[in-house]
């Protein structure tokens, strides 16, 4: 079951030819019950939110949350709720300046241990946490690990400081609660896209150009409608990170699993680099 994706390509308008491309792997044919959904992009150097909470649990495709979006760099939720009410507040993505994640999993020992964790947040980075869920306070502890290094609003964060940063972070949250949960979330901001593994699946795929356009539009034309110019999609390069769908799908490859948790970083080149927690 799809739950969360996360996007990153070197062209601005080609979204919907990817998810064409990996429909079995993404399984966008299948209707997802959720609590709530919520998609950011980047686009033109801002970055949009968009969310909306169910109190009766909601069917959609989350693809379908994404085929209209003019943006390299995207990331969707659809929401299971298991600590906070059905509101926006606690909708996945969450935002901080230019700053999106979203998770899956639910951290331990979460009600007793929430003012521990958030009383080592700054003031300034506390001050956004709007909702009740434990995975925007785990945003805001890793978010305050970002900003000790003083790369908080940094567009070229060098991704061995944000690796470092996550590492600080995920160990201080580890330490107060006393144990780790499996888990897998997405961070951006805008540049380097991240998925931490830590107990829960994630699943990439990096493809170096589409073959035939035409041919993808004659498969999905409910994805892709029936525009008739030729399409060129050689040049066209996407990374997906996914938790849930289909990883063994021709391309397609887990993150690997490591003690503490692993991370795969997607570049601004969209090179990959895979990191032990």
């Amino acid at each position: 079951m799809l739950r969360m994706l996360g996007y990153a390509a070197n062209q601005l308008d080609r979204l919907r030819f990817a998810l064409a491309a990996e429909r079995a792997a993404l399984q966008v044919d299948e209707p997802v019950r959720c609590d709530g959904w919520g998609v950011g992009s980047y686009q033109s150097g801002e970055l949009l939110l968009r969310r909306r909470p169910s109190d009766a649990r909601e069917t959609l495709r989350l693809p379908e949350l994404l085929v209209s979006l003019r943006t390299s760099c995207a990331m969707a939720h659809l929401r299971h709720a298991t600590a906070g009410g059905h509101t926006l507040e606690n909708t996945h993505p969450f935002r901080f300046r230019q700053w999106l994640f979203a998770a899956v999993g639910t951290l331990p020992n979460f009600p007793e241990k929430r003012a521990a964790l958030r009383e080592v947040i700054p003031g300034f980075i506390a001050l956004n946490i709007r909702g009740e869920t434990d995975s925007e306070l785990l945003f805001h502890r890793l978010l305050a690990a970002v900003h000790a290094q003083g790369h908080l609003d940094d567009p070229e964060y060098p991704r061995t400081d944000l690796l470092e940063a996550l590492r600080d972070g995920l160990r201080g949250v580890d330490t107060t609660l006393g144990a780790r949960a499996p888990m897998a979330f997405l961070v951006s901001n805008g540049s380097l896209l991240v998925g931490v593994r830590r107990g829960a699946p994630l699943a990439y795929v990096r493809r170096l150009g589409l073959r035939d356009g035409d041919q993808l539009r004659a498969k999905n034309p409910d994805l892709l409608g029936s525009e008739g110019r030729k399409v060129h999609l050689e040049s066209f390069r996407y990374v997906f990170l996914a938790s849930g769908g289909a990883p063994g799908s021709p391309g397609w490859s887990e993150v690997p699993e490591e003690p503490d948790g692993s991370a795969l970083v997607v570049d601004a080149k969209l090179e990959l680099h895979h990191h032990a927690l």
